[in-house]
């Protein structure tokens, strides 16, 4: 990460102002209203408000670096660990079967793995198999093919050991319009 890299992610025109400005003016403005009193009526008090705040500059920041900066390639090489890290994931849920570990007790057959529901662990399944597609569609080598085959098996199982119902629609549904937009990608 180089000095040229960083000067890169600067606002360039006047809608990249625009932008960093709503974000700088979102967090000041948290510590002039006084909406963290106990006496308020706010929604979100002011602590909540300063990292959404933050947590929408942080936002902005990373598109921009993920818009000028990374490459294809680096994006593909960060992914890799996401689908491999994925495996522990669903080990940690199989254990928690064997050992009758369950998020809800009054759900025995429902396992959350790593995480403190069983939907979040869904959820991060859907993410994974879909970037698994991902890296399989686009890696060439057929023994790298083979594993993303395995990896993509294992998340199918650990879909069944949560027992979401609506990921399996999430994950059908995200399906078909990955390989609709891929087939369009490669017909171009």
């Amino acid at each position: 990460f180089t000095t040229g890299q960083v000067k890169k992610t600067i606002p360039k025109n006047k809608t990249d102002y625009i932008l960093f400005l709503f974000a700088v003016v979102a967090l000041i403005s948290t510590f002039h209203y006084s909406n963290g009193s106990p006496e308020s009526n706010y929604i979100m008090p002011a602590v909540g408000m300063r990292w959404l705040a933050v947590g929408m500059f942080i936002l902005i920041i990373d598109i921009y670096f993920f818009v000028n900066i990374m490459t294809k390639k680096a994006f593909h090489l960060s992914l890799v660990p996401i689908s491999i890290l994925s495996i522990f994931i669903n080990l940690v849920a199989a254990v928690q079967i064997h050992l009758g570990l369950y998020a809800d007790p009054s759900r025995p057959d429902r396992v959350a793995s790593v995480f403190c529901n069983e939907n979040y662990f869904a959820t991060a399944i859907e993410f994974i198999v879909i970037i698994v597609l991902y890296l399989f569609f686009n890696e060439t080598k057929l023994w790298k093919k083979i594993g993303y085959l395995l990896i993509l098996a294992v998340n199918i199982s650990g879909l069944w050991l949560c027992k979401s119902r609506t990921a399996y629609i999430v994950v059908a549904v995200t399906l078909f319009v990955f390989l609709f937009i891929y087939k369009r990608i490669i017909t171009k």
